[in-house]
């Protein structure tokens, strides 16, 4: 197996291909779940973590 065939892009084909990737706008977002599902996990980490400083607060007090 030679160099060229397990690498058959060479260095200026794959920076071309990156240039036109990045020319290309992206489109409008639209409503991103994943970013919904991440304020609701961080939510409900600080509600547990609330909850369990004050019950052992409690629990000692």
């Amino acid at each position: 197996m030679t160099l060229r065939n397990h690498f058959p892009q060479s260095n200026e084909d794959a920076m071309d291909h990156a240039r036109q990737e990045v020319a290309v706008p992206r489109a409008k977002a639209g409503f991103n779940v994943n970013k919904l599902q991440a304020v609701a996990c961080m939510l409900s980490s600080a509600a547990v973590s609330i909850a369990l400083i004050y019950w052992a607060i409690r629990s000692i007090g």
